[in-house]
């Protein structure tokens, strides 16, 4: 099943700008509209405030196609916690780089975010 679910999901990177000329059906779930059935549409990076936010405890080196990876101390948006061993969740490195979306090992996440004691290195 794992390895299943992880080829099903291809990783993938979007931009604001990708979302923009596609029509709300076509949108992943991560995009919503504003007051519902209103024609404006928030930007993709300020939908991702209605998911779960995670913080990365180890670094996670992406080793197959569908898999999201991340560093030690990086927020993860998850998306879907259906599976108890591989959430899909998306990360954002900032303004200037697309966001990318994937599987990663669950136990890899804490809701916490990181105390400046946890990983010194990152501070």
């Amino acid at each position: 099943k794992d390895s299943r679910r992880r080829s099903e999901s291809a990783s993938t990177r979007h931009t604001d700008a990708d979302y923009a000329s596609q029509s709300p059906s076509s949108r992943p779930s991560g995009e919503s509209s504003v007051g519902g059935g209103s024609s404006t549409h928030l930007p993709i990076r300020d939908s991702l405030k209605q998911y779960p936010a995670f913080y990365a405890k180890f670094t996670f080196s992406s080793r197959e196609t569908g898999e999201l990876g991340f560093r030690a101390g990086e927020r993860v948006f998850v998306i879907d916690q259906s599976d108890e061993i591989w959430w899909m969740g998306i990360v954002d490195h900032g303004a200037d780089q697309p966001l990318e979306q994937g599987v990663f090992p669950a136990t890899y996440v804490n809701s916490e975010p990181p105390k400046s004691t946890d990983w010194p290195d990152l501070m």
